[in-house]
């Protein structure tokens, strides 16, 4: 009997031995071996049954072993969307991005993502309200923009001196200009130039103004946004809060005795308004024409912008 024991004993040993050395030299396969993961398939059924949760730790799992999958990236970011952890969805939809720069369904997902965050309205950048900054290209000029539905502001600040315009309609109003800028070329002209400028150096960097965080952000770049040359941008961005974003950068063009550009300010993205009736410029000229412009003398008092409406050849555009 014991003889059988040790026999049976022998040949289990036998059989173990067989399978963890075959005659091949492989190791045989366990039972507990991981197996390849469909990592793609699975997340569709999560979200097939709206099991976000399972979809999330899913989709971690996935990031991890497949770090440079974008497809990992827009799962995770809408399990965190459907959980309504919507900074964690922004940044991981943005990494699908990053990885994949033409993924339509990550970027349409991202946007509906700032969308519910807070980052209220989704600005997007050509939708400004008002720019402020200050540029040192050779000088330093502070200058500020804001649109209007019906009018633009416009600002120059050089030292003590301060020139400011309202385009209005068929008119134009200045304050702070001496005679021969008045008839002249005006000091305006070519001002939507560095605002250009500013929207495209942190537009190409940062696609939509939300992505910008309410920490401060550091961002360095080698590109050429605006088809002038490549240049090196460096600087820093923040959004204050849910309208306004602050910045300050230097972008470097890359060729022999290439030029600086420097320009710190904030950028505003507050509804779009009529400017008002009561805005006062009774110490304003009021002018007409595009480059060379011709001062006009109205025949009636004008106090605020209400007056200036009453001049027949100086209503608005409609």
């Amino acid at each position: 009997m014991v003889h059988g024991v040790l026999i049976v004993v022998l040949i289990q040993l036998c059989v173990m031995t067989a399978q963890a050395n075959p005659a091949n030299g492989t190791t045989a396969p366990s039972v507990d071996q991981p197996t390849t993961i469909d990592w793609p398939n699975k997340a569709s059924i999560f979200e097939k049954h709206k099991n976000w949760q399972g979809l999330k730790e899913h989709a971690l799992r996935w990031t991890q072993t497949e770090p440079m999958s974008s497809d990992a990236w827009y799962n995770l970011g809408t399990a965190y969307e459907k959980t309504n952890q919507y900074a964690e969805a922004i940044e991981a939809y943005r990494q699908a991005i990053r990885i994949k720069p033409n993924y339509t369904n990550a970027q349409n997902a991202l946007k509906l993502a700032y969308e519910a965050s807070a980052c209220p309205g989704q600005p997007e950048w050509q939708n400004f309200s008002t720019v402020s900054f200050t540029i040192n290209m050779g000088k330093s000029s502070s200058l500020t923009l804001t649109r209007y539905t019906d009018a633009l502001y416009a600002k120059i600040v050089n030292g003590t001196q301060t020139k400011e315009m309202y385009q209005y309609g068929g008119a134009t109003l200045y304050r702070g200009l001496t005679p021969s800028e008045l008839t002249g070329v005006s000091p305006f002209f070519m001002l939507d130039m560095p605002v250009g400028m500013i929207i495209s150096f942190l537009g190409y960097h940062f696609m939509h103004p939300c992505w910008i965080n309410s920490s401060e952000t550091q961002f360095t770049y080698e590109a050429d946004p605006i088809s002038s040359g490549t240049n090196n941008v460096t600087g820093i961005a923040r959004r204050i809060n849910d309208t306004t974003i602050i910045f300050d950068f230097t972008a470097v063009e890359k060729k022999e005795q290439g030029a600086t550009f420097k320009a710190s300010g904030r950028i505003e993205f507050a509804a779009i308004t009529p400017l008002p009736n009561d805005t006062v410029i009774s110490d304003w000229v009021i002018t007409k024409g595009a480059l060379k412009a011709e001062v006009i003398t109205p025949n009636e008092t004008v106090e605020t912008i209400k007056d200036v409406k009453k001049l027949e050849l100086l209503k608005p555009n409609r």
